[in-house]
């Protein structure tokens, strides 16, 4: 019997059919800033299973990572992140919104930023998951846009799903959960924290792969600022430039997986709402990445071998910036308080610092380069010795 012939006969007994109507319809979710990694992130793992409907949106979508969104079936939606009022039509019939809180970098982002969360409570938008800013303990008590915002839904949009009868109640709707991310493994190349520089420029007394001491002032310990690059006749060696004391523990996590803890709070809401979520695969030392990358490249990889003395002496500081000298601080002093396993129980796929690091595409690309260097270098050399 064809299928054809057994749906007509079964008719509206079909179990597919019946699965079919009683399956929840998909949720419709605005992604901000999709073409960032976190909202890149939050796009590809809530398309995967059909549960949701995903709007993108981008300040441009004629660049490549907005095209890939497209091909990936999100409705691309142009805007500018600093005036909610260019997408605010399309807040409108959305089940969730998913805000990053690193488009909040100025005082007058805060404006905006609590503009845009009143719009979402004024279009119906049932969810809200924010995410606060890195290394700030609790994203809270923080003078960073990011946290203000933070503070201002939980202040305001507080109480209404245990409490209906509250000012601040039933009326409002608005459902918030806050994410708090650890240290993404990826700024290891986002921000040029792990490269290769000349033997010369490192200290005789120096050891790999761990307790490497303190370099020469010509290789940055600066983070963003690109190390001292390889002279023609020059060896070199892989150096982790993470500014931090070697044996400070990093609450850790893959930002590419991201969405996995996005997509289970968006699913299950009312276990996550008004509630907090901490993203954190792993807490891992410097010295402890600098052992794991030694392994996945072969070759010792050294640290700064950075003592807390030096952390907080006041010329590292002004060397490193004070900005960014401060987000590494509260980690630096021991401030975070971070449970991988309660993070697995949502996420259980999650990757440690070695997973991450053993499929991660960028390093194998900066792997893959240098030994092609080293090979046209060896072969540069035979050439040579055949010429004498």
């Amino acid at each position: 019997m064809t299928m054809n012939k057994l749906d007509a006969l079964l008719g509206p007994f079909n179990p597919n059919k019946m699965a079919a109507k009683s399956a929840p319809d998909p949720l419709k979710v605005l992604v901000l800033d999709a073409t960032g990694d976190e909202g890149f992130s939050v796009c590809k793992s809530m398309l995967k299973d059909g549960g949701f409907y995903i709007w993108g949106l981008v300040p441009n979508a004629d660049t490549p990572v907005a095209r890939e969104l497209n091909r990936l079936q999100v409705q691309i939606v142009e805007g500018e992140l600093n005036r909610p009022d260019t997408f605010q039509s399309q807040l409108a019939g959305m089940d969730g919104i998913f805000i990053p809180s690193d488009i909040f970098s100025t005082p007058e982002s805060v404006t905006y930023g609590k503009s845009l969360i009143d719009m979402c409570k004024l279009a119906g938008v049932g969810h809200i998951i924010f995410t606060a800013l890195d290394l700030v303990p609790n994203g809270e008590g923080s003078d960073h846009p990011g946290g203000q915002i933070l503070s201002y839904i939980k202040q305001t949009y507080t109480g209404h799903a245990e409490h209906e009868d509250r000012p601040h109640g039933a009326h409002h709707h608005l459902h918030w959960t806050i994410l708090y991310p650890g240290w993404k493994f990826s700024k290891l190349i986002t921000l040029d924290l792990f490269s290769k520089v000349p033997v010369s420029k490192l200290p005789t007394g120096s050891r790999e792969p761990n307790a490497a001491k303190e370099l020469k002032q010509n290789v940055s310990r600066k983070e963003g600022e690109q190390a001292a690059r390889l002279a023609s006749d020059d060896g070199e060696e892989w150096l982790l430039r993470v500014p931090l004391p070697d044996e400070t523990k990093i609450p850790g996590y893959a930002v590419e997986q991201l969405g996995l803890w996005v997509k289970a709070a968006f699913l299950k809401h009312k276990k996550f709402r008004e509630s907090i979520i901490q993203a954190c695969s792993t807490m891992v030392t410097p010295l402890e990445m600098a052992e794991v990358l030694s392994k996945v490249a072969g070759k010792p990889v050294r640290t700064l071998g950075l003592t807390l003395e030096e952390f907080f002496s006041e010329d590292f500081k002004t060397d490193m910036g004070e900005t960014k000298w401060e987000r590494y601080r509260a980690a630096a002093e021991g401030h975070f308080e971070r449970d991988p396993e309660a993070s697995r129980k949502i996420v259980p796929e999650q990757w440690n610092f070695g997973q991450w690091a053993r499929q991660s595409k960028e390093l194998a690309a900066l792997f893959e380069e240098d030994n092609h260097q080293q090979e046209e270098k060896g072969q540069h050399g035979r050439q040579n010795d055949e010429e004498m």
